[in-house]
């Protein structure tokens, strides 16, 4: 059984969650979109069809969907409870739903980045705060959105054993990655061999575990420098040991300093 509901709404946009349970078996479905839509398999993986795209959506991807779609959905029972989180735009003018178009193509899926897990938990965490916030959280995810991504792709292959150990990765990386954590704890916490987690992992994410990583705190970072946090607070609070590993890391994965991008960046939002 299907449910659907809305967990926030603006002018910009709205934002459903959907969310279905099974017992045992797959289950498949038609529907349509009015709106163009952007969609995050939380703890979900399925076959999509629509125009000529048919391929395997996870938690490693991003369902985007030009207005007016018709589509067709088979849905494997990984999950007890499989979950789905997708912002309707009210508005034209995204770029990733018109560069898809100009491919000539209603749907397509580009690869999910530890940057937007990041600010898609931000603002969900966010929905039980204050207006001004949730909009805040809301608009963070929408410029990270914004952000060159890397070219779309389909997947057509999905061992649904792999996908979980790498779920539960992730979840373990998002949950400590303030923490020190090494290549054996990661491997541990999906219970598979390191040599074998770490070449599965980069398969399904396109990067390492440690990069991985590494991409969270500097993300995180990004969010607390932009409420105004001193830098070295950051450094620390998000897991680096010391000031000028985190200033070499940060500037190489965004392209600056950490107190530049403070200056540049400092949100009335605390």
């Amino acid at each position: 059984m299907l449910k659907t509901d809305i967990l926030y709404e603006s002018s910009v946009g709205r934002v459903l969650l959907y969310t279905a349970s099974y017992e045992g078996e797959s289950v498949e479905m038609a529907n349509y979109n009015e709106f163009a839509c952007i969609s995050f398999p939380i703890r979900s993986a399925f076959n999509y069809k629509a125009g000529g795209f048919d391929g395997i959506l996870d938690t490693n991807t991003i369902l985007l969907e030009a207005p007016d779609t018709e589509f067709k959905i088979r849905k494997f029972p990984i999950y007890r409870q499989d979950i789905t989180v997708s912002i309707q735009l009210k508005m034209s003018g995204f770029h990733l739903i018109e560069e898809m178009q100009k491919q000539q193509k209603k749907v397509g899926s580009i690869r999910r980045t530890p940057d937007i897990n990041c600010f898609l938990q931000s603002f969900l965490r966010s929905l039980h705060l204050k207006t001004d916030q949730r909009d805040f959280a809301f608009g963070e995810l929408l410029e990270e959105l914004l952000v060159p991504a890397s070219p779309f792709f389909d997947l057509k292959r999905l061992n649904h054993e792999q996908g979980m150990k790498i779920e539960w990765a992730k979840e373990y990386l998002h949950d400590r990655f303030s923490e020190p954590i090494n290549l054996e704890d990661i491997a541990k916490a999906s219970f598979t061999s390191p040599f074998h987690f770490s070449r599965v992992f980069k398969e399904k994410t396109g990067i390492s575990p440690y990069q991985y990583l590494l991409q969270i705190r500097i993300t995180r970072a990004r969010q607390l420098l932009k409420r105004g946090y001193p830098v070295v607070s950051c450094a620390y609070q998000v897991g680096f040991n010391s000031l000028s590993n985190f200033s070499y890391c940060f500037k190489k994965i965004v392209g600056c300093s950490p107190t530049e991008y403070k200056k540049s960046n400092i949100s009335k939002i605390r």
